[in-house]
């Protein structure tokens, strides 16, 4: 017989779609930090699903909740057999130390288990384009844990290979020369570069001892870095390759330079050095197919596309030619990798670190990088510029003026240059860097800095005359008299105001305010209002300047300011009647209290209470007088005793 097959509650919906994290711990039978590691790596996170109550079968509150499907996934990962050899590792290790078994100890520790994470970078990045992508949360990482203070590393190994990935990528940067942003905020030094036609942003701290800061738990930061640490090998391998550099890095050695390992891990540090490439391939230049734009595209689309390619071009090459110094004081990791980038030489003091191609003594210096005030020896020779002129040049992807750079003057605004929001308000300093950004001159340029103040003071000084004070006319003017107009004038829309709570509206709505005599003859006449529209009346250059020393004159005259003053006055009126009423009332009460005294009743009352008063004291002088004749018999009684005691012992001895 044929019917419907009835399913069980719970198996079917919500509820058999979303699965709770004890759930799925006890289905991969792993403790809660081995399940934690292994959704980070695999990439598995909690979801929210559309309805809660139904996911977690009618129970309310709030619990984490996967994917069946996820944790059915993550069943067939062999990485989770790694993560049961390391407990039975820890397992033996708490043994043979209990037990005091050195030997035991050795061979366990030798026995590494590092999981391969090979094939999980191959699942999460099908495609290399993919990986690129996904740059920036790792490169980040990375450049994080290579400037840990020693007291938090505790993995040796993950921080060193960090450091070392890091300077790979740099090197790819400066050899691709694809850097096309920079910007110093609080946080670090954020860089932006163009990689296989995608776009990475990564943020490299400041070159300070860095402090665990409070609640973060390193733990899971770590097992973000082993797969960060694991991708970027991947990457840097792959864009090496594009540009038939050997990986891993080698610099080109002089001949007898006969230098370790280590020496040689320093110099690739420095990014100094050029790296050693397989074969010379001649770059072609990249060019735009027109006949794959869009039939939409106008002319003007791909003259802008054309334009953009000719500043990244010029902006790869706008340190080139240029040799620059470095001072003690600067940052050489972040000046050495925007100014190769983008095509100069870099070198410093031999003494500070290795690395330095040439000395400060060397004539073909062209800028000198300080961050101090003051510099003792100069050369005519060279420019002597702060730290920023670097980065804002880069940009503005072009060469700035120097004069505002030079040491112990204050710098211009450093303004982001990823704020590119239209609709955003653009300061005048972002104005001055587009407009000499599209190729205009700097004269041009410098008019988008000057300030409102400042246009303004100057249309103000051309109405003023030179000859006479325009303020000096108004300066015998009694403004008594015009208060008090406004004032009546007040109560007399008050009283009205009053007369019309009916609600009734006005019969006439453009019926002109009437405005005392003294404001009509200082209004403004070069000025008129019409119904629906706003026109100027043609008027001299004097009429102009009265009018301009009227509103003056009225600024601080106006209705709100007099109504303003007016409660002011009230409100100290009111306070002084508060006064009044509180020092009247003490002197009703002073009053009443000598008129009670003064009566037959009151004074009954006074002299009971003097009576009882008295009464009282005698008691307690009787008492205390009581009690100090106690305490003197006791005293001597005790005394007596102790006498007739040590008689009756003389006694006993003298018949013994």
């Amino acid at each position: 017989m044929g019917g419907t097959v009835k399913v069980k509650k719970g198996m079917k919906g919500e509820a058999y779609k979303y699965v709770t994290r004890t759930y799925a711990m006890k289905k991969l039978q792993l403790n809660p930090a081995d399940f934690r590691r292994l959704c980070i790596l695999k990439g598995v996170y909690p979801q929210e699903p559309k309805n809660r109550v139904k996911a977690q079968r009618g129970k309310h509150g709030i619990k984490l909740l996967y994917l069946r499907k996820d944790i059915r996934f993550l069943m067939h990962e062999p990485i989770i057999w790694k993560f049961r050899d390391r407990k039975i590792k820890r397992r033996r290790l708490l043994h043979a130390e209990r037990k005091d078994d050195r030997d035991k100890r050795r061979s366990v520790r030798q026995f590494e288990i590092d999981p391969n994470l090979d094939h999980i970078i191959l699942e999460r990045y099908p495609t290399f384009i993919d990986a690129v992508r996904d740059l920036d949360d790792p490169l980040t990482t990375c450049f994080l844990f290579a400037k840990l203070c020693k007291s938090l590393r505790r993995k040796q190994t993950l921080v060193h290979m960090s450091n070392m990935l890091t300077v790979e990528f740099m090197h790819y940067v400066i050899a691709a020369r694809c850097l096309k942003k920079v910007f110093i905020s609080v946080k670090g030094y954020y860089y932006q570069a163009d990689i296989m036609g995608q776009t990475v942003t990564w943020i490299v701290p400041h070159p300070l001892a860095l402090l665990k800061p409070r609640g973060v738990n390193l733990k899971i930061m770590r097992t973000f870095l082993e797969f960060y640490i694991v991708l970027l090998g991947f990457v840097n391998y792959r864009l090496y390759q594009s540009l038939n550099l050997q990986y891993p890095p080698r610099i080109i050695q002089e001949a007898g330079d006969g230098k370790s390992s280590t020496e040689i891990g320093d110099l690739i540090s420095t990014l100094n050095r050029p790296l050693v490439k397989t074969k010379e391939i001649q770059e072609d230049e990249v060019q735009i197919d027109e006949h794959l734009m869009q039939e939409d595209d106008t002319d003007e689309t791909i003259l802008e596309v054309k334009r953009e390619r000719d500043m990244d071009a010029r902006q790869s090459k706008l340190f080139e030619g240029l040799k620059f110094f470095l001072g003690r004081e600067t940052n050489l990791e972040s000046l050495t990798f925007v100014i190769k980038a983008c095509g100069g030489m870099v070198s410093w003091d031999k003494t500070f670190n290795c690395g330095s191609t040439y000395q400060e003594d060397d004539q073909i210096i062209t800028h000198q990088i300080v961050d101090r005030p003051n510099v003792t020896r100069k050369h005519l020779s060279r420019y002597y510029v702060q730290p920023q002129w670097v980065y804002d040049s880069i940009n503005a992807r072009t060469l700035l003026p120097v004069q505002d750079y030079f040491p112990g003057a204050s710098l211009p605004a450093h303004v982001s240059p990823f704020d590119t929001g239209e609709d955003r308000y653009i300061p005048p300093e972002k104005q001055r860097l587009n407009a000499l950004r599209s190729g205009k001159p700097i004269q041009d340029a410098s008019n988008f800095v000057r300030s409102a103040e400042e246009e303004e003071l100057d249309r103000f000084d051309d109405v003023q005359s030179d000859d006479e004070d325009p303020l000096e006319q108004y300066q015998d003017y009694d403004e008594s008299d015009y208060y008090k107009e406004l004032d009546d004038d007040y109560e007399e829309d008050e009283d009205d105001e009053k007369g019309n709570d009916d609600g009734e509206k006005k019969e006439d709505e453009d019926e002109e305010f009437e405005i005392p005599e003294r404001v009509n003859e200082r209004r403004v006449r070069n000025m008129a209002v019409q119904r629906g529209s706003l026109f100027k009346k043609e008027t001299t250059k004097e009429e102009d300047q009265l009018a301009e020393l009227n509103l003056r004159k009225l600024r601080f005259k106006t209705k709100e300011k007099r109504f303003y003053e007016k409660l002011k006055r009230k409100e100290k009126q009111a306070d002084a009647a508060r006064e009044r009423l509180a020092y009247s009332r003490i002197l009703m009460e002073k009053e009443i209290a000598q008129k009670e005294a003064t009566t037959r009743e009151g004074k009954e009352k006074h002299f009971i209470n003097e009576l009882i008063g008295e009464d009282i004291k005698q008691k307690k002088e009787m008492l205390a007088k009581r009690k100090k004749e106690r305490m003197a018999s006791k005293a001597k009684l005790k005394k007596m005793d102790r006498k007739q005691i040590k008689a009756e012992e003389r006694k006993k001895k003298q018949k013994s």
